[in-house]
This record gives C-alpha cells, structure tokens and sequence, in this order.
C-alpha cells in the first residue's frame, strides 16, 4: 500500500530479492554462530503451527456444514480425505531429520529460502476442504448444485 498500484509487481520483486539477499550479505564480515539442531526444529514448529491452523479452519468448515443438516456421508469422506492429506503432509515433512542437511551456512541459508515455500502450501492444501463444505452448504431443494 506504500507503493502506488502500478508499482505492486517491481516493489515485490525488489522485496522478494532483498528478502533472499540481505541474509547472505550480513553473513559476509562476522558470520553468526548457529546449530543446525535449532534451525531445523524453528522451522518444523512452524510447520506444525500451519498444519493445526489448516486442520482447525477444516474443521470449523465441517462444523458450519453439520449446522446446515447436510448428510453425513457427504462430510465423512471430506475429513478423512482432508485428515489423510494433513497426516501424509506431516509425514513427508518429518519423515528425514534435516539437522544431518544443513552442514553449513550456505546450505542453511538455502534451505531455510525453500521452507518459506513451504508454509503456503501447507495452509491452502486445506482449502478444499472449506471450499466442498461450502459447496455442501448451498445444495439444498431451495438451491440444488449446479
């Protein structure tokens, strides 16, 4: 909002850039001491904030829904598919321990980049869930699918 509105896309640009580029160029005259332990656990508490937020927000769509009288059938096969798809994210994220990775600072520096990429993900593989609780609240006899 700082940026007038033809200026969004290159004042993002530029910020993405910095954002990838002003740690590596602080690292340049002292480096800063780290374990690779910690970093690793920073960002799977992360992670694991994001996959609670994404089940929470899940099922508070099943809740509106069961408030609406929809059938039941129709929203147990939405929870176990939207639990199954947070249990296998969990899995895949935690399957390896990251600490053995991350030997050394550029290594660090990059993965920590990809991580960034991660947390989104995680939070909108859930939104099917709330768009097809959505969904199921409009069909009714007043208001059938289309």
């Amino acid at each position: 909002m700082l940026l007038a509105p033809a200026m969004w896309i290159p004042g993002f640009i530029g910020f993405a850039a910095l954002e990838l580029v002003v740690p590596i160029w602080a690292e340049r005259a002292r480096p800063t001491t780290w374990h690779p332990h910690h970093i690793a656990e920073r960002y799977g508490l992360l992670t694991l904030i994001v996959l609670g937020e994404s089940v929470l927000a899940a099922t508070v769509a099943i809740q509106s829904v069961l408030g609406s009288g929809e059938a039941l059938s129709a929203l147990a096969s939405l929870g176990v598919g939207g639990l199954l798809i947070v249990y296998s994210m969990w899995w895949v994220y935690f399957d390896r321990p990251v600490h053995d990775l991350l030997t050394s600072l550029q290594k660090a520096i990059v993965w920590g980049s990809d991580r960034k990429d991660v947390q989104p993900i995680v939070s909108r593989s859930l939104r099917f869930v709330w768009a097809e609780s959505s969904l199921l609240c409009w069909r009714t006899p007043l208001n059938p699918a289309s």
